[in-house]
């Protein structure tokens, strides 16, 4: 009997528990529904608080993107204007420069022909007195050698009538006895030495100087009113007093050569 109210009071023990139990899961359930619940409101809420966020903040930063676009377009528009302004400018002052060089460059190339052309009248003359001067000796010689020619044909004329002449000589290289050298033009003088004397005449010896290359007959004249009559007196003389001394005539003429060859001929007497 005892052993039958055991086993029913243990049933109805584990009967309520049971019932406990099932009461405390579904209040559990009920709690962790409601939890959760709550979570996905507060998690909604602040999905929609940071969406907000989020919007205003893009707002806010489109505003300011905008404003500083805004910036820039001004500023880069004022820094073109500036930059157009200076380099209108530095145009402006690069033609002015331009325009002063070319006027520089113009002034000096209208100086410099005006010089050329000055240079050019002067080596134009210089060059006319020495064609003048040439063409001067030229005739010189020409007339001495059509004079010595027709000497000869005279002679060879005497001759052939059978006449006795003597033909006069072409060259001498001493003058006559009456022959006197030229004297130096007063205020002149000239460091050479005096025609030399020969014993048996006592009459200064007068070379031809036309043998020297380059001294015709009228450069020997020109030598003989210098005071300048034997190969001595020219090997003596100074080649740059003497190149003074002629002048123009003497621009092109080879004078130290002049007195290298009288040297060698004053050598050979």
């Amino acid at each position: 009997m005892a052993l039958v109210e055991d086993m029913a009071k243990l049933s109805r023990d584990f009967v309520e528990a049971w019932d406990t139990r099932t009461t405390a899961v579904a209040g559990i359930r009920v709690d962790t529904a409601g939890e959760l619940h709550g979570y996905h409101e507060a998690r909604e809420a602040m999905a929609a608080a940071q969406d907000a966020q989020l919007k205003e903040g893009f707002a806010d930063l489109r505003h300011d993107m905008a404003i500083t676009l805004s910036d820039l377009d001004k500023a880069h528009a004022a820094m073109a204007a500036a930059q157009a302004a200076e380099l209108k400018e530095g145009f402006a002052d690069l033609r002015r420069n331009v325009g002063a060089l070319l006027g520089d460059l113009e002034r000096a190339r209208q100086a410099m022909a005006v010089e050329q052309r000055a240079q050019l009248a002067e080596d134009r003359g210089r060059l006319a007195a020495e064609v003048a001067a040439n063409r001067k000796e030229l005739l010189d010689d020409f007339a001495g050698a059509h004079a010595a020619w027709a000497a000869f044909n005279a002679t060879m004329a005497k001759r052939r009538q059978g006449a006795v002449a003597t033909a006069e000589p072409l060259a001498t290289r001493s003058a006559p006895a009456d022959t006197t050298p030229a004297e130096v033009p007063a205020g002149e003088s000239f460091s050479v030495e005096q025609p030399r004397v020969s014993p048996e005449s006592a009459q200064p010896i007068v070379d031809d100087l036309t043998p020297i290359r380059g001294v015709g007959s009228g450069m020997q004249e020109r030598l003989n009113e210098l005071g300048i009559h034997s190969f001595a007196q020219l090997a003596q003389a100074d080649a740059n007093e003497l190149r003074q001394r002629l002048g123009d005539t003497a621009r092109l003429a080879r004078i130290e050569s002049w007195i290298e060859q009288a040297e060698e001929l004053s050598k050979s007497d």
